[in-house]
């Protein structure tokens, strides 16, 4: 599995995230960090797959449907191994929202996932494997953003759902474009720490044998 460094710069095939299409972003409650905001924050010992290392490019997560977002953001460090509970702490949900998006216009994403993944040199490794290799990962979504004109996103296989597809949105910081000129709220927030959301999440996690205590 291509477990290495990625050359300066990788020119992946570039797909559409067509207008019309709805996706799910989890994030905070917080009235300044929105739906439609992106993370400056360069990524440290925690964050996610492609997160930028440098700050040399905003980003944030969504998913296809809610399944897929709350394993993509939840499940990826509960164990997968049969004789370990994949457990989920009620800690984890708080102060944290569900929202959905409609893409409002065409916006050109790299594709990493099936055939895309053998045109940069990769292969499931890049989008499966566990957060110890996150610095890796997140060198090689700045080599595949430098070298992939126009891309402003990156989508993929979700690493709990083979069905299913994230994006992540990456947006430096002189685009001049944001993801409000992209998109729009459609639905939310909705609370993931009260009862009604403990609930929802409850139901999702036990499609990928994951409980909530």
């Amino acid at each position: 599995m291509p477990n290495r460094p990625p050359p300066a710069s990788v020119t992946a095939h570039v797909g559409s995230l067509t207008a019309g299409t709805k996706l799910w972003r989890i994030h905070s409650a917080d009235p300044n960090r929105g739906a439609l905001t992106l993370n400056p924050t360069p990524a440290g010992a925690g964050g996610g797959r492609f997160d930028s290392s440098d700050g040399s490019y905003h980003y944030s997560y969504f998913g296809e449907d809610i399944s897929t977002c709350i394993a993509e953001t939840y499940c990826r460090s509960l164990p997968l191994d049969d004789h370990v509970p994949r457990i989920l702490r009620k800690a984890k949900l708080a102060g944290r929202v569900l929202s959905q998006v409609t893409v409002t216009d065409d916006v050109p994403v790299a594709l990493v996932h099936g055939s895309h993944l053998t045109a940069i040199g990769q292969d499931t490794w890049l989008t499966k494997c566990d957060p110890v290799d996150y610095r890796i990962t997140r060198d090689w979504a700045a080599s595949i953003l430098c070298g992939t004109d126009r891309a402003l996103g990156i989508k993929y296989r979700a690493r709990n759902d083979e069905d299913r597809y994230s994006v992540v949105m990456t947006i430096t910081p002189n685009a001049g474009v944001g993801l409000h000129d992209l998109m729009a709220i459609s639905q939310g927030p909705i609370k993931l720490d009260d009862r009604a959301g403990l609930e929802l999440v409850r139901s999702h996690l036990a499609q990928y044998n994951a409980t909530l205590i």
